[in-house]
């Protein structure tokens, strides 16, 4: 049993069957064997054998064995099919006995197969090897095995083609194994399997040594895209014929770039499906032979869900492809506003975003990897009538990969940088009721006036910040969290008036802030306005020293929150005010009451040179000042006459300065007339002139209500003063 096993290990690991030098028919002396060009040709092979019995000899005694063999190749072909050349193969054996006795056991050896006589012929269309020489062997698996023999191998091709030959036909142990396992297969149930592959590679032959794509390496599906792919050739000497790119079955001929080592063809991608596809380039010389194919991976990447709206357009950006697109959220404009009363000074009406839209620009690359766009928009604050332009910024990132295309983040600011503006209001916009008032004598015609002169300059200050959070859902790219927030702030204060006649006075301000979510829809999350204001009007608070008539609100509005088109507050807290027109009267002097007292010397006080010409001069005093040549000045005021009834007690006084010192008071008006409103000036030949309002007709009794007739009867006085003596040179009515 023991030779009987051995014998199997040998029969696996002997190398080459004994064969008589075959007949072949010799090429012409010109020509050289088809598809085996002469050169260097190397390669590798491998053969496994098994073998195994059951029952050996009736003992119920069971065995299997086997033996592997690997190693290299290594032939010089000449043009006339000569070989020559060496064949190095290690190799193993190892088998097992079971059934009486149970043994394992292996062995190994090395041999190196020198070849004196080769050549290669077409057998079959295909090339067949014949191959003599020496085996050297060196073994541990036989006592008896020699040292050296010769020995003959037959190789047979299975495929030929550019420059590679192969087989899986066994050329290992064939002959060895129908002599020497012929005693086992004849005592019966022997069984053997023979498994073998080997291959040359000419490495002489042209080749194909590398492939670039003008634009690498991902491409997105259905994008047209054409990609020119540059191949280089080694020919090795070998006149060129052409080389050929093969992509998903689309065959190109390749064009001459620059000389015969490189070729170029230009391949669309744009009908591939997603997946990854083999470019195969193959070189064929003149006379047809193919080099051995070189494969370059094409991936065509698969659009996501999300990309188709984003209109992906591309740019050439050497050597990668720019895929671009613009995702605009929302896809129509927002605009989402609430309403304040209009009733509201300075910021009534509509409060929000106005037609404000993300521009989130997308850019993937195919060099693969993460890739950063930026991000803008357009968008309107609306406040109070008012618009103004805020400024939306970020970016978004893309890794683009031979897989897949994601969508990494996205983040956008809207702003409004800190603004302050002004706004122009007029008496109604500042005293709700006063138009009530407009109807009544005298007082309505000097409002209608004041109106129409009055411009109040009220500042609001607002300001926009906002971040947004951009992602995928629902297949879509979108903004997944965010908020802009909207905070404003109001000053107003007026005090002007028709001098001595009319005033309209305004006072007030407040705060308040708008905060709207973006996400999951657009909705108010704050909103809250507080706000105080206080105005009024006056008319002829000459008379005394207070308030004849007057119209005034003091309100503080408080907007607890905020709805679109509409606003839920506290009646009672937010109300449009409303006036009601007092009845203008004389009242009589209060018990507190003192006359005026002009100031005998003036003098300079304080570091703002402040002189005091009267004491105790009421609010209708209407002071006039004028100058004149000299240095010389003017002061003239209606004063109150103690001694007087007070509808009669009102009079215009003068005093002069004669760049010197100012002199004593000069009385203009000594009467029962309403005096009012005076007005200064230094006529060509510098003489004094003074004008006022007078009513020839005597003033109003205390307590008696301002009338038309009162007002009807109102004339114009003047008076020519030498301003050397102090002494009127003339007076009248114009």
């Amino acid at each position: 049993m023991r030779v009987q096993i051995v014998a199997l290990i040998l029969a696996a690991s002997i190398l080459f069957s004994p064969l008589a030098a075959a007949g072949r028919a010799a090429p012409a002396a010109q020509d050289c064997v088809p598809g085996v060009p002469p050169g260097e040709w190397l390669g590798t092979f491998s053969q496994t054998y098994t073998a195994s019995q059951s029952n050996i000899g009736g003992l119920n005694t069971n065995m299997t064995a086997t033996s592997e063999a690997a190693g290299t190749l290594a032939l010089q072909v000449t043009c006339e099919g000569l070989v020559s050349g060496t064949i190095d193969i290690p190799y193993t054996a190892n088998w097992t006995i079971t059934g009486l006795v149970n043994v394992s056991d292996g062995c190994s050896g090395h041999t190196v197969f020198s070849i004196t006589e080769g050549s290669v012929i077409l057998e079959g269309g295909l090339p067949l090897f014949v191959l003599t020489g020496t085996a050297q062997h060196t073994t541990n698996c036989s006592d008896e095995a020699p040292a050296s023999e010769t020995l003959t191998a037959r190789m047979q091709a299975t495929t030929a083609e550019g420059g590679l030959i192969s087989s899986d036909l066994p050329f290992l142990g064939d002959v060895l194994k129908q002599q020497q396992m012929a005693e086992l297969e004849a005592g019966g149930a022997a069984e053997t399997s023979v498994t073998s592959y080997w291959e040359l590679t000419h490495t002489d032959t042209h080749t194909v040594l590398g492939v670039t794509g003008r634009y690498e390496q991902y491409f997105l599906q259905g994008i047209p895209v054409t990609n020119t792919y540059t191949a280089t050739v080694d020919w090795q000497d070998a006149a060129p014929g052409g080389v050929n790119f093969v992509l998903n079955g689309q065959e190109v001929a390749g064009a001459q770039s620059g000389g015969p080592d490189t070729w170029t063809a230009s391949l669309p991608l744009e009908g591939l499906p997603a997946g990854v596809y083999p470019l195969q380039v193959t070189a064929l010389n003149a006379s047809g032979q193919a080099s051995p194919v070189y494969t370059k991976v094409v991936a065509i990447v698969p659009m996501p869900a999300w990309g188709p709206g984003l209109g992906f357009v591309t740019l050439e950006n050497d050597p990668t492809i720019l895929y671009r697109g613009k995702a605009l959220l929302p896809a129509a404009p927002l605009e989402y506003l609430v309403s304040l009363p209009a009733f509201l000074p300075l910021v009534g009406g509509d409060w929000g975003l106005k037609a404000t839209q993300i521009q989130a620009s997308i850019e993937a690359t195919s060099a693969g990897g993460p890739e950063s766009d930026f991000i803008t928009g357009t968008g309107g604050l609306a406040l109070g009538g008012n618009s103004f332009d805020l400024t939306i910024s970020g970016n978004t990132q893309t890794t683009l990969a031979a897989d897949a295309l994601t969508f990494d983040s996205g983040q956008a600011d809207l702003s409004l940088p800190p603004l302050a503006y002004t706004k122009q209001v007029g008496l109604l916009d500042l005293v709700p009721g006063v138009s009530a008032v407009y109807g009544q004598p005298v007082i309505g015609d000097l409002l209608q006036a004041l109106n129409a002169i009055l411009n109040v300059t009220g500042t609001i200050e607002t300001q926009v910040t906002g971040k947004t959070d951009l992602g995928v859902e629902n297949d879509a790219i979108t903004v997944v969290a965010g908020e802009v927030r909207d905070d404003l702030k109001v000053e107003l204060v007026a005090n002007i008036g028709i001098d001595g006649v009319a005033l309209a006075y305004v006072g007030g301000g407040g705060q308040g802030h708008l905060v709207l979510a973006l996400h999951p829809e657009t909705a108010v999350k704050e909103c809250q306005v507080n706000l105080f204001f206080l105005a009024g009007y006056a008319v002829f608070n000459f008379f005394t020293g207070g308030t004849i008539a007057a119209d005034e609100y003091n309100h503080a509005w408080q907007v607890a929150q905020c709805e679109p088109a509409a606003l839920v507050y506290r009646p009672d807290k937010l109300a449009a005010p409303t006036g009601a027109a007092s009845s203008l009267t004389l009242p009589a002097r209060p018990a507190s009451w003192q006359p005026e007292q002009a100031v005998v010397n003036p003098a300079v006080a304080g570091k703002t040179e402040l002189t005091t010409l009267v004491q105790g001069a009421h609010p209708g005093a209407a002071p006039a000042l004028a100058a004149g040549p000299q240095n010389r000045l003017a002061f003239a005021w209606v004063g109150e006459d103690a001694a007087q009834p007070r509808g009669a007690a009102f009079e215009v006084y003068l005093r002069l300065f004669d760049g010197v010192a100012w002199g004593e008071t000069l009385r203009l008006t000594d009467d029962a007339a309403f005096d009012s409103a005076p007005a200064v000036a230094f006529d060509g030949q510098g003489r004094t002139l003074v004008a006022w309002v007078a009513n020839p007709a005597g003033g109003l009794a205390e307590g008696a209500a301002l009338d038309e007739a009162f007002v009807s009867r109102l004339e114009i006085a003047y008076a020519v003063v030498d301003p050397a003596s102090g002494a009127g040179t003339s007076h009248g009515q114009l």
